[in-house]
């Protein structure tokens, strides 16, 4: 069922905990704590699992990448990120993703974003751009759009995430030109994903 969307006007934020995770230890062994059967698909390419993170014991964060491809320089990744949080909502998440991004905006000039609520306000999505500075002083642009919906473990919210990368002025010109035309038919391809099957591992001691 396609996602029935509108601009979000308003929103409140809620004091709850921003879920960002630390960069991979070097070394770090990739796990599927969330069991998903893979590769996941979107619009014809296959993404394998390629790192994972449980910084939290109520957040785990797996990031997918196409064969030839790593998470440290990709071209396109997809990301799932669970908030396994009972108070959690589609509607919270995007606000607190929305206020982050407003905040960027006074140091990164490239921001720009567009949210979108569904009518039940059971899905979130948002798209947007921002920009960075590596280590030897080139540019980085980065495009992402992120699915918000309640989580298929039964309770807390699942992030499906789209992230495409340049690296350089030309990559980035290139990007911008792809985006001209592809980025409403990567939102489309992302907002009809199948919602994964996920089941949390148990954890060994």
């Amino acid at each position: 069922m396609r996602m029935i969307v509108r601009p979000l006007l308003r929103m409140g934020l809620y004091a709850l905990l921003c879920v960002t995770a630390a960069a991979a230890a070097a070394g770090q062994q990739t796990k599927d704590y969330l069991t998903v059967p893979g590769p996941l698909q979107l619009a014809g390419a296959a993404y394998h699992l390629a790192w994972s993170s449980h910084p939290r014991p109520d957040f785990y964060k797996h990031e997918y990448v196409p064969q030839g491809q790593n998470v440290e320089r990709y071209q396109s990744m997809l990301m799932l990120d669970l908030l396994d949080d009972r108070s959690a909502t589609p509607e919270q998440l995007l606000g607190i993703k929305v206020a982050e991004l407003e905040r960027r905006k006074a140091t990164d000039p490239v921001v720009h974003y567009t949210p979108l609520l569904s009518e039940s306000k059971d899905q979130a999505l948002l798209d947007f751009v921002l920009s960075a500075t590596d280590a030897e002083g080139n540019t980085i642009v980065e495009w992402n759009a992120y699915r918000y919906v309640p989580s298929p473990a039964g309770h807390g919210v699942l992030m499906i995430g789209l992230s495409r990368r340049a690296y350089g002025d030309t990559e980035i010109r290139a990007l911008f030109a792809q985006l001209k035309a592809a980025r409403a038919r990567d939102i489309e391809a992302l907002a009809a994903m199948p919602v994964p099957a996920l089941k949390l591992r148990a954890e060994t001691p």
